[in-house]
């Protein structure tokens, strides 16, 4: 895995860094940590966590590590987020640049994929490209995710 430093993960403007960018600063969901450079998800008590595909809304990249495993913190910190273009390791050889424009799909904090079911899965945004180094470029914000889950939700 490469390492998830916020400012390796960055692409350059031509890649959409700066366009519609925004910063969110959420708590902390108990006793969790979130990595600097990771994708981080809102649960539903607009609590920030790392991505994982146990739902919630995907909502940008960790600019700072915060928090530990397992450890209970008080008071609670809370995690700055930053939404835009970022760059995530891809599963497998699930996407590559035949697929631009799809959906791509937490595996975990740092990975995404192309397999999903919308509305049961958790989308990390929409699939822009693969960069030089083979990662995914990843347009990733809730305006875009929560989009996506309200499209597809059925209850």
């Amino acid at each position: 895995m490469a390492a998830m430093d916020p400012n390796t993960r960055r692409l350059t403007k031509s890649h959409g860094e700066g366009l519609n960018q925004f910063k969110f600063e959420l708590p902390l969901a108990d006793t969790v940590q979130v990595k600097a450079g990771s994708l981080v998800m809102m649960n539903s008590s607009g609590e920030a966590l790392p991505a994982d595909t146990t739902g919630g809304t995907v909502i940008g990249r960790a600019d700072a590590q915060v928090g530990e495993d397992g450890v209970s913190l008080d008071p609670v910190p809370t995690v700055r987020v930053t939404t835009g273009v970022f760059s995530w390791d891809v599963a497998s050889s699930s996407l590559d640049n035949t697929k631009i424009g799809v959906v791509a799909y937490v595996v975990d904090d740092h990975t995404v994929g192309a397999t999903g079911t919308p509305g049961t899965t958790v989308a990390a945004g929409i699939f822009l490209g693969l960069d030089d180094d083979g990662q995914a470029k990843v347009a990733t914000s809730p305006l875009i995710t929560g989009a996506l889950f309200a499209a597809f939700d059925n209850d």
